[in-house]
């Protein structure tokens, strides 16, 4: 296995230039896809996505386990979980994760510890402006 580089993405906002680790990923549900940029996130205990990325691709909310998380000002956010295939180019295959949706999400998707941190290494050089990836080996079943 081998560390992937990106670069940190250059984003204005409002006042200056801040550079963040953003990641593109293809989001799969049933027969429907969606080329996303994500942020990754490993201050965030679970992958997050705003609830209009469902509607998008077809998740009925309704039908997906109801729970609320704190985020960082302490208020709780109402969520619906589901788990959702991911693919993170150039790596092959795909990834189930357990999302959580939720409603007026102000960034569109977190890709957080619980789900996307157990697949992959994650490294952060900000000296050097990159993150980098590698696949977790799987590990081999003992007998």
């Amino acid at each position: 296995m081998k560390w992937i580089e990106y670069p940190y993405t250059p984003i204005w906002n409002g006042y200056s230039v801040i550079l963040k680790p953003l990641l593109e990923i293809t989001i799969l549900h049933g027969n429907d896809s969606l080329l996303h940029t994500a942020l990754l996130d490993s201050g965030s205990d679970v992958t997050l996505m705003s609830a209009d990325i469902a509607k998008t691709l077809g998740i009925d909310l309704s039908q997906c386990e109801h729970k609320f998380i704190s985020g960082i000002d302490g208020e709780p956010m109402e969520g619906f979980m589901t788990d959702v295939d991911i693919n993170v180019q150039p790596f092959a295959g795909t990834l189930q994760l357990p999302i959580l949706f939720v409603p007026g999400l102000d960034h569109s998707s977190l890709l957080g510890q619980y789900g996307f941190f157990e697949h992959f290494r994650v490294r952060f050089d900000k000296d050097r402006d990159i993150f980098a990836l590698m696949k977790v080996p799987r590990k081999k079943n003992r007998v």
